[in-house]
């Protein structure tokens, strides 16, 4: 046990509660706390303790959503303010790319990906991650490379497309075509003719569901001063330099 002074210990309760904006409970019991004081009366009680470093085991996960939000935001302003290392456990991709420098992605125990947040969102290395970043997620559509006259193309029930030429080394075969959902254009022409099924505002942005001949949905993130409707049929148009190539067992095909 630290034998320290009381008035010390006191001064540092107050200090550490004025951080975290808890002074109002310190004279609250356990039970009379809400999710959101728990949680932070929790970061509080590691912080008194002035550690190197911090670890945070999914700490939002009980949380409701406003409350995520709330405390997320909490966790950040700490970060910057201690400037220590945080090291942050989630299975939420969206509070790993609002709060990270760094990103490490791991699946079952295996490191699958490390990058900062941009990095791992414009450049998976794997169908794992692609599919796993992004609210909505990468459209990821299965099919084969296939070689002609063209050069090198992708054939699938959804859409046939000729690849870019940073594709030419790719070896015809099952493969997987990512694109993401803000990434595909509704021209008067395409690679693709489609049938909307579900038009669905957000406010700032609209998102268009396609019909498909798989189970997998096709989506499209277009403005929301778009007079699109379910049952029109549209011409997709997706934007070569923005296309992911992915091989059968999951590995990204490289340019």
């Amino acid at each position: 046990m630290k034998k320290v002074n009381k008035d010390v210990i006191h001064n540092k309760v107050r200090e550490v509660a004025e951080m975290v904006k808890i002074t109002h409970l310190l004279d609250k019991l356990p039970a009379q706390c809400s999710g959101g004081e728990s949680q932070r009366v929790a970061v509080a009680r590691t912080l008194i303790t002035d550690p190197s470093a911090f670890l945070l085991d999914e700490p939002l996960s009980s949380l409701d959503a406003k409350l995520r939000r709330e405390m997320r935001a909490e966790v950040d302003r700490l970060h910057k303010e201690l400037n220590k290392t945080f090291i942050y456990v989630t299975h939420d991709q969206e509070e790993a790319m609002t709060l990270a420098d760094r990103i490490v992605v791991m699946d079952e125990g295996e490191i699958k990906q490390v990058g900062s947040p941009i990095d791992i969102y414009n450049n998976p290395n794997s169908y794992f991650v692609a599919d796993f970043f992004g609210s909505p997620s990468m459209n990821l559509i299965s099919g084969e490379v296939v070689t002609d006259e063209k050069g090198k193309a992708f054939r699938s029930l959804i859409l046939n497309i000729d690849l870019p030429d940073r594709f030419v080394g790719a070896v015809p075969g099952p493969a997987t075509l990512g694109i993401r959902p803000e990434r595909i254009e509704i021209r008067d022409s395409g690679n693709a003719q489609k049938k909307i099924y579900l038009v669905e505002p957000l406010g700032k942005d609209t998102l268009l569901y396609f019909e498909t001949e798989e189970e997998r949905e096709l989506i499209a993130i277009v403005d929301s001063n778009s007079t699109f409707r379910a049952g029109d049929t549209v011409h997709l148009d997706l934007l070569p330099q923005h296309i992911f190539l992915f091989e059968s067992d999951g590995k990204r095909i490289l340019n």
